[in-house]
């Protein structure tokens, strides 16, 4: 699901956090040693979140093995937290706010703060644009050379030599010397999402905040989705200045300009939505900050944000979560540490605020009462510095060794290589999807990287504000159809309950030992109704194989082999062949309610590949040879082998444009012979070649399912003849 208003590049998903190991089993009690040996340590818990646009689901799930571990007195499991993503610029910020969550040199207030401001703003504070730029280094030094306190927790060895460099120069565009003119070009994005309504655009998201986020959402602010809206600023601290451009919002995206294809960096993030999903503020397990006085919430999205994050924070240190006082609830908001002086003592302490570096000297002067040798000052400033970075060196050192065991795996470049790794297949417990690459649902290759019962958490467009109700309900159903045809089964919820309104992700259980046979079941509709509802999903069929077709190249090249392999033989009512190599007959889903049923065809004889030769095709069997297939009959879009299959496929479907022109060719032929002969006889003649008209459409079958056209150049690989 691609929305103009999203952007094509997502720097915050559109769901609330999740912890992804909520439903694992407890680990078992540590074994005793045997001979002086100790025991095995419990499997790790290892999760994919496929394109899920930030680390929420990642800091939530640290946090809460913590709360966990420390609640039930035992040791936190390890994990692995495996994300891929498309672009570099969304990975290095996902080491970014990770890195944040981390640097305990700074008080866990200002951590919070720094975090959110980064995560959601389109312009940040001077201070913390410097911030940024110093750990951008930080963070390519730790790429290049394998140093630093984070280099034990993110594993970057799966990246491909070109996604180190590309991240690298993501690391170095984050400098305060490089220019991004982002308020340009967030106005050109708004043009582009507005159009002829960009000059009314506030009566826009009036409507939109009414009738689209307050009845999911109301505890986001109006006043904060119209600032947003208009400045791209979600988590604003009052009395503070944004003059500096959040530079980890810069991406590359392909387009075409002039005829040639050229890479455009710009901003092309999300410009109508917001990230208080993503964030965690929308709800909140402190009921009395979600409270209500005369139908108002007493606290905003952005209060909700910022408590959740200082429990998400406490919680990995210590295992406690974050509490408030009863005389501190209303007092506590966003920015507190630095709105109310003299929290703050630290990098975003608020003295001084305002006021130019000049000022500040000369009030510092003035207060000098005696004369301090200059030299003996600078000494003295460096040496308490030196000594101030040696103490937080140990105090980071100290928390991260007391951190519970995990890692962060990083994975980019094409999904399909990715997919198709050794090292991936039957590895994950849990594995997140999120709205933009649904199409990955389109390989049955996807249940080959889920252990024999794993979960699959699938991202709803509940708070993607800029589609209508009907169109979350739509697709959650499309969601639920095709996760059926995938064998995979409801965990929480009854399929009558979904609607993409109320739920933000939907749940599915997967089990290797019933997901063969709920998913065949799942391919023939037993009813008209369902045949119906299978012919509506063809749609997004469609979208999701030419989205991923066009994802790699832009004529679908590099996306041919994965998306001829997309749909199965029985997905699309192919030959069912048995174990004995016999073809049954055609058989069309629906055919039985259609009216009278046509004859049936002749039987093709064929013989079945050897299972060793279909798996290596990933599931492509010709339909009238059972060898590995390696092109697709655009008439009926069936798998062929070589030129003697196509040949006997174009027997059974024959081409509709040249069957048109046979029987207008033998229509005028047989006017021509009806003149010739005479008016009556004429008649006559025309009758029968109407009968045989009729004859011929009877005895032909229709495709079981209108050909998938992707593109032009992907059709001509495709369609090929051997």
């Amino acid at each position: 699901m691609t929305q103009a208003g999203a952007g094509a590049i997502r720097f915050w998903g559109f769901s609330e956090p999740l912890d992804l190991f909520a439903e694992s089993p407890p680990p078992p009690p540590p074994a005793p040693a045997v001979d002086g040996e100790p025991q095995a340590a419990p499997p790790l818990l290892r999760a994919l979140m496929v394109a899920p646009g930030d680390v929420r689901h990642v800091l939530r799930s640290m946090a809460a093995e913590a709360r966990r571990a420390h609640e039930e007195h035992r040791a936190p499991r390890a994990a692995e937290y495996a994300i891929y993503e498309r672009e570099p610029e969304v990975l290095a910020r996902h080491m970014l706010i990770i890195s944040i969550a981390l640097d305990f040199a700074l008080p866990r207030r200002e951590r919070a703060e720094l975090l959110l401001e980064v995560w959601g703003n389109l312009q940040l504070r001077e201070k913390t644009a410097a911030y940024v730029a110093s750990r951008g280094v930080e963070l390519k030094n730790m790429l290049a050379n394998e140093e630093g306190p984070l280099a034990a927790l993110i594993d970057t060895s799966a990246l491909k030599s070109r996604d180190r460099d590309a991240l690298e120069a993501v690391f170095r565009s984050w400098g305060e010397d490089v220019e991004f003119d982002i308020v340009r070009l967030h106005d050109e994005r708004l043009r582009a999402f507005y159009k002829e309504r960009y000059d009314v655009r506030k009566n826009v998201l009036d409507w939109d905040y009414t009738m689209e986020l307050l009845p999911i959402a109301s505890i986001v602010h109006k006043i904060h989705f119209r600032e947003f809206r208009m400045e791209g600023l979600a988590f604003e601290v009052r009395d503070s200045s944004y003059s500096a451009p959040n530079r980890t919002l810069a991406a590359m995206v392909s387009g075409r300009e002039k005829g040639s294809s050229v890479m455009r960096r710009g901003f092309w993030g999300d410009i109508a939505n917001g990230p208080w999903a993503a964030t965690h503020g929308v709800r909140c397990e402190e009921t009395r900050l979600t409270n209500k006085k005369s139908d108002r919430h007493i606290k905003s999205s952005c209060d909700i944000a910022y408590f959740n994050v200082l429990s998400w924070l406490s919680e990995i240190e210590t295992g406690v979560p974050f509490t408030l006082k009863e005389e501190d609830i209303a007092d506590f908001e966003y920015a507190g540490s630095v709105a109310a002086g003299g929290l703050a003592k630290g990098f975003l302490s608020g003295k001084g605020k305002g006021k130019p570096l000049e000022a500040l000297v000369e009030e510092v002067e003035d207060a000098i009462v005696e004369v301090v040798d200059e030299e003996a000052a600078a000494a003295e400033a460096a040496a308490a510095k030196r000594a101030e970075e040696s103490k937080a060196k140990k105090t980071t050192a100290t928390k991260m060794s007391a951190l519970a065991p995990w890692k962060l795996k990083l994975l980019g470049g094409d999904w399909v290589d990715v997919q198709r790794k050794p090292r991936h297949q039957k590895a994950f417990n849990v594995v997140t999807i999120g709205t933009h690459v649904a199409f990955v649902m389109g390989s049955e290759r996807l249940n080959g990287l889920l252990q024999p019962r794993a979960s699959v958490l699938l991202e709803t467009g509940k708070f993607l504000v800029e589609i209508r109700k009907d169109n979350r309900k739509q697709y959650a159903a499309k969601l639920v159809l095709v996760a059926k045809r995938l064998g995979w089964t409801l965990r929480d919820l009854e399929e009558e309950s979904i609607d993409g309104v109320e739920q933000g992700d939907i749940a599915f259980a997967y089990d290797a030992e019933t997901a063969d046979a709920l998913s065949a079941a799942a391919r023939k509709p037993s009813s008209t109704a369902e045949t119906q509802e299978a012919d509506a999903s063809a749609p997004l069929r469609e979208l999701t194989m030419s989205a991923e077709a066009g994802q790699q190249d832009a004529d679908g090249s590099a996306a041919a082999p994965e998306a001829a392999a997309r749909t199965t033989a029985e997905d699309i009512g192919c030959l069912q062949i048995t174990g004995g190599g016999k073809a049954e007959d055609v058989v069309t889903p629906g055919a039985e309610s259609a009216g009278p049923t046509p004859p049936p065809l002749t039987n093709v004889a064929v013989n079945a590949g050897s299972k060793a030769q279909v798996d290596a095709s990933g599931g492509k069997v010709c339909a009238i040879t059972g060898q590995p297939a390696k092109y697709r009959d655009p008439i009926s879009g069936l798998p062929y082998a070589d030129l003697a299959a196509f040949r006997e496929l174009r027997k059974l479907y024959p081409d509709p444009k040249k069957v048109a022109e046979e029987e207008a060719a033998a229509a005028k032929g047989a006017e021509k012979a009806a003149v010739s002969e005479g008016g009556g006889e004429g008649d006559g003649g025309g009758g029968e070649g109407g009968e045989r008209e009729g004859g011929s459409d009877e005895a032909r079958l229709p495709p079981a399912e209108r050909p998938i056209v992707i593109s032009a150049g992907f059709s001509r690989r495709v369609n090929k003849i051997a």
